[in-house]
């Protein structure tokens, strides 16, 4: 198990209470997480509310050469009949790497999602998702936006889906007045081609707007209060749109990151409060949440250390520790017409090496919250 990322989701257990992540749902990561690499940067999609509490997984890769890891772990434990799965990661991976190329030169990261329910389905390609640096306005004349775009799309999908999804762009980039990308997504595993874009940082006023625009059937009841609940809760807001090959998709979401300030350091348990407010979350799920974030180290854990990070530590400075940050990086709230809204939590942790000199942790304060951008 060390030499796969199960060995770290080992480690993140104890943290995870069955309130957001059952243990059967557990079960299913750990034989998920045996497929792929151990490239310790990975989180948990976690669906909050009544009804079942599904939970997709996530593994980010910084680096092109982590990325290529995972194509070759991920292709030798899933054998020859993926053919077209590894064609698509392939194809995006040389893209990548290729300098100069407009990948190349606008993805900062990369992160894959993953169905824990539909885990066994080895024909479903995972989400992928790109995040820029820097972001990218969204303007029709934009030349940047339209080469990541289509080169994007082209290979996670076809030529003709790339030109078609464009298209949809340009109609949105006319509303929105020129806000920017944080970062897209190829939503592979849907029934309808889609590519995801995440429109950064708008005001709550701009976001009611663009909803009933893009989405009239979304009923004002439901997006009034919920929005009102959040126009002082200190947050940056991010919205989620996905662009189909004819039209934009009715269901749209809103990510909430709080700031941090000096005099709230940590804003999650006051907008937590809001979210049980709304009936969007429980209070032990809002438990679990809080309680989820921290440190993982060596001498707190006792579940074995992964064997490679133990070696890699025999090369590091006597003042230099392994550990694992967890954090609560988002929440999402989905909207869909004729149906309540709901929330995922999105849960991170990432490996880093803790200097007790500096106290803190290199590799571990680099995750993926686009609020700090």
């Amino acid at each position: 198990m060390s030499h796969s990322l199960a060995g770290a989701l080992a480690l993140m257990q104890p943290h995870l209470d069955p309130a957001i992540v059952s243990e059967k749902v557990f079960a299913r990561m750990v034989k998920l997480a045996c497929l792929l690499p151990p490239i310790y940067w990975g989180g948990f999609e976690c669906h909050l509310g009544d009804g079942p509490h599904s939970v997709d997984f996530h593994q980010g890769y910084n680096q092109v050469e982590e990325f290529e890891k995972f194509v070759h772990f991920f292709s030798a434990r899933l054998g020859s009949g993926n053919l077209d799965i590894f064609k698509r990661l392939k194809r995006f991976r040389s893209q990548w790497a290729l300098s100069g190329s407009r990948i190349n030169k606008a993805v900062d990261k990369v992160s894959l999602e993953f169905d824990v329910i539909r885990a066994d389905d080895t024909t479903r390609c995972p989400c992928m998702f790109l995040f820029l640096s820097p972001f990218i306005s969204l303007t029709p004349t934009d030349s940047r936006l339209m080469e990541l775009v289509q080169c994007f799309v082209s290979q996670m999908f076809d030529e003709a889906t790339a030109k078609q999804i464009w298209g949809s762009v340009k109609n949105l980039s006319l509303i929105t007045d020129h806000a920017a990308i944080g970062y897209l997504g190829a939503m592979t595993s849907r029934e309808k081609r889609a590519l995801r874009l995440v429109v950064a940082k708008l005001p709550l006023e701009r976001l009611a707007k663009i909803i009933n625009h893009l989405s009239p059937a979304i009923d004002s009841i439901q997006i009034d209060p919920l929005l009102s609940k959040l126009k002082d809760s200190n947050c940056a807001f991010f919205l989620n749109l996905d662009i189909l090959c004819d039209s934009i998709s009715p269901r749209i979401g809103i990510e909430c990151y709080p700031k941090s300030t000096t005099e709230r350091p940590d804003g999650w348990p006051a907008l937590l409060r809001r979210f049980q407010d709304l009936g969007l979350c429980s209070k032990d799920q809002a438990g679990a949440l809080i309680q989820w974030q921290g440190l993982t180290t060596p001498q707190k854990s006792k579940t074995p250390w992964p064997a490679e990070l133990v070696s890699a530590s025999l090369l590091k400075q006597p003042h230099e520790f392994t550990s694992f940050s967890r954090s609560l990086n988002h929440i999402k709230i989905d909207f869909s017409p004729l149906k309540r809204p709901k929330a995922k939590a999105y849960l991170e942790f990432k490996h880093g090496w803790m200097d007790l000199k500096n106290k803190s942790s290199e590799g571990a304060d680099k995750t993926r919250n686009r609020e700090r951008e």
